[in-house]
């Protein structure tokens, strides 16, 4: 169960990361006015 938590947690962080690198992409790509 430990291990299954841990693969979850990366899981989630790998995507959180993902995600916040499309958005700040996107916010580079079309700056705020």
């Amino acid at each position: 169960l430990a291990r299954r938590a841990d693969e979850a947690a990366a899981l989630l962080a790998a995507h959180y990361r993902k995600t916040s690198e499309l958005v700040e992409a996107h916010m580079q790509a079309a700056p705020p006015k």
